[in-house]
């Protein structure tokens, strides 16, 4: 048998090796991994009973109403006796809730899927109804010094809640506005000692609020789970999720994402996730400082943004809270400064002419970055703001105490 020399091995050898880069050349490319924006995966924050957290209170107490008071949660009015059975049901939760005012607050906050419903939300909803129902039941029986706790509870609890995202924060906010609403009339009523030490205990609260850069990084978190969800569904393909959770609202976003070519998938997710980032930098930036010098977040209108619909979802709440972010310090504020007035009113005979010994920006006016206007005549007042134009208008409003100049909400009917 001839043998094959090395040297006649060689050439057959290279061509072969040429011919495997050829074909390994000619292979798709491997496609961009899939990145990642949120951990939805995580285990959802669980409550710790015997805590000194306030945070954890609230939720435990949260889980307590939601059970006590199901039979009601479609109810939107209660009269008579159903209001006694609720505040009797709800009693143990309202207990924990107020309790948890008075601790510090160390918010446990954990992202999760935008699309679904937070329970938590149902049992908070029914501890802010059973304050609002107290503080009514307590002006009927003419204990008008006894609601002050319950209003106070209600404030705490809203800026405690303002530490996880804009929806705690919203529905904190949401809260404490009803227990104004309820106490606006009641609060003529109340003792000057009462009054007192309701405004200072407010405006304590207010200013001890966690920062807006907690709120914000929460918000992040919760936009980025969103942005996470959808990138989720377009992997699976599972686009029946975005159109049972979205209705029609999306549909030229889904149909986009359904022909999305792979070479072009990594730049949409993180132009989408980007554009979450910029809002969140740009409220940063923003929030704090006055509202009419404050400029809005811009978008490009000539850039090419095929994730809007769906941003338009997620990205909302966070334009919703630093609305209302604005009402609620705004408001929290003029209730407490006029409980102070009221107050100066009934032990010296008349309204103070300024406030003193107030915490830092008490008297400021979010709207204006100005104090409040105030104007004092013995025991008669006047205190508002000028609200979103900026424009003093005499403390002239609608309805809704609410434009031009900004007014304490009006009483329930």
């Amino acid at each position: 048998m001839k043998r094959i020399s090395f040297g006649q091995l060689c050439p057959r050898w290279g061509c072969a090796g040429l011919i495997a880069l050829a074909v390994a050349g000619c292979q798709p490319e491997k496609p961009e991994p899939w990145e990642t924006f949120a951990d939805l995966n995580q285990a959802p924050y669980k409550p710790q009973a015997g805590s000194s957290n306030a945070w954890d209170q609230y939720f435990l107490a949260a889980n307590l109403a939601e059970k006590a008071v199901e039979k009601f949660k479609d109810q939107a009015d209660l009269r008579g006796n159903q209001q006694t059975e609720y505040l009797s049901q709800i009693d143990t939760a309202l207990s924990i809730a107020i309790r948890a005012g008075g601790m510090n607050c160390t918010p446990q906050f954990v992202a999760q899927d935008p699309f679904l419903p937070r329970r938590s939300h149902s049992g908070l909803s029914a501890i802010g109804r059973g304050l609002e129902l107290k503080i009514q039941k307590l002006d009927e029986e003419g204990a008008a010094d006894g609601s002050a706790q319950y209003i106070l509870a209600a404030h705490r609890m809203a800026n405690h809640l303002s530490g996880g995202d804009a929806q705690d924060a919203l529905l904190g906010y949401w809260i404490a506005s009803e227990a104004r609403r309820s106490s606006v009339t009641l609060i003529q009523r109340m003792s000057a000692g009462a009054l007192t030490n309701l405004g200072n205990s407010i405006l304590a609260s207010l200013d001890k609020a966690p920062p807006l850069s907690a709120t914000l990084d929460n918000e992040l978190k919760s936009m980025l789970a969103g942005v996470q969800f959808i990138s989720d569904v377009h992997q699976k393909k599972e686009y029946g999720l975005l159109e049972t959770a979205l209705y029609k609202q999306a549909d030229p976003a889904i149909d986009f994402l359904k022909k999305l070519k792979e070479k072009d998938r990594v730049e949409y997710f993180r132009g989408f996730a980007q554009e979450a980032k910029d809002r969140i930098e740009h409220a940063r930036q923003t929030a704090d400082i006055p509202v009419i010098e404050r400029k809005l977040f811009q978008i490009d209108q000539g850039a090419d943004r095929p994730w809007k619909r769906f941003a338009t979802h997620l990205f909302t709440p966070l334009d919703t809270f630093l609305i209302e972010r604005d009402l609620h310090i705004a408001r929290s504020r003029l209730f407490a400064l006029t409980c102070l007035a009221l107050a100066g009113g009934k032990a010296q005979g008349s309204a103070p002419l300024a406030f003193k010994n107030l915490p830092a920006n008490a008297d400021t006016d979010p709207y204006s970055g100005k104090p409040f206007p105030y104007r004092v005549a013995n025991r008669e007042f006047r205190i508002y703001s000028v609200g979103i134009d900026g424009r003093d208008d005499g403390g002239d409003s609608n309805s809704e105490n609410r434009e031009p100049d900004l007014l304490l909400e009006p009483a329930r009917k």
